[in-house]
Parts: C-alpha cells; sequence; structure tokens
C-alpha cells in the first residue's frame, strides 16, 4: 500500500489512485418485482467489498451481509428480486494477488504480500 506523502509526484499519485480504483467495492441495484409483475421497483443499492457487503434501502435503513448475493436471497424470502451488478468483478484474488491486477498499462505494481 501507497503511503501519502505532501512530496508524492504525479506518477506516484496516479499510481495511488488507480490501486484504490482497482480494489474498491463493487456497486449493485436491487430490484422487487410487484406481486402481480406488473412494475418493478428499486429495493435499494449496495457496495460489495468481497468479504462483507452493506446495503442501504430508499427509506435509508441500512443491512450489513457477507455479499451482495446474501443481500439477493434475504430479500428472495419475501418475494421476487433481482440483482444487478453496475461494476466489473473484483478481480480475482488466485489470478491477481493482494486482489491487485493492473493492465499491462498501468503504474500500478503489486505486492503480493499486503
Amino acid at each position: 500500500m501507497f503511503e501519502l506523502s505532501p512530496t508524492l509526484t504525479d506518477e506516484q499519485m496516479t499510481a495511488y489512485v488507480t490501486d484504490i480504483l482497482a480494489n474498491g467495492p463493487r456497486r449493485f441495484a436491487l430490484f422487487g418485482l410487484m406481486a402481480d409483475h406488473s412494475d418493478m421497483g428499486v429495493v435499494g443499492w449496495g457496495l460489495d467489498f468481497g468479504d462483507e457487503a452493506i446495503f442501504v434501502t430508499p427509506g435509508k435503513d441500512v443491512m450489513f451481509s457477507t455479499s451482495g448475493e446474501t443481500v439477493r436471497d434475504r430479500f428472495a424470502l419475501c418475494g421476487e428480486v433481482r440483482l444487478e451488478w453496475l461494476d466489473p468483478p473484483l478481480p480475482d484474488d488466485d489470478a491477481c494477488p493482494g486482489g491487485c491486477c493492473p493492465d499491462e498499462d498501468s503504474p500500478v505494481t503489486c505486492d503480493p504480500t499486503r
């Protein structure tokens, strides 16, 4: 991980921001289908961090869970719901040690020990 310093170069700042973005949470939305299947509404939005998730409803209720899929499964007990991912999957830890998997042109180098 990078340490912030008042003397960061532009390249170091770019690498830091790229690392943060590459390892950030994955956003998702949960939609509920009306009983008569006539319409669908937003149940809420969430952030999946890979090992935990946080979910917020339009009424500002907050739920903590292990994943976006688990949130979906809990709401599915009450009716038909649909999970939609707004971001691509996080890098596979086996394919990208430490969760860091930059493009070939990226200034980020990954430390597999972190």
